[in-house]
């Protein structure tokens, strides 16, 4: 399936996941180091504050 979205979105590579909610989890553990901040938007999903 990734390969798929890959090919079709010009990429070299694609991840897919189960839920937005996993896809933004996955993309602020990698890119977060513990003691940094975050900021965002105010209206967003509820689960995401409690993971940023």
């Amino acid at each position: 399936m990734a390969a798929v979205v890959a090919e079709l979105e010009h990429t070299e590579t694609a991840m897919v996941t189960a839920s937005g909610m996993a896809a933004i989890t996955t993309a602020v553990l990698a890119l977060v180091s513990a003691g940094d901040h975050v900021i965002g938007q105010r209206s967003t999903y509820g689960g995401t504050a409690s993971v940023c």
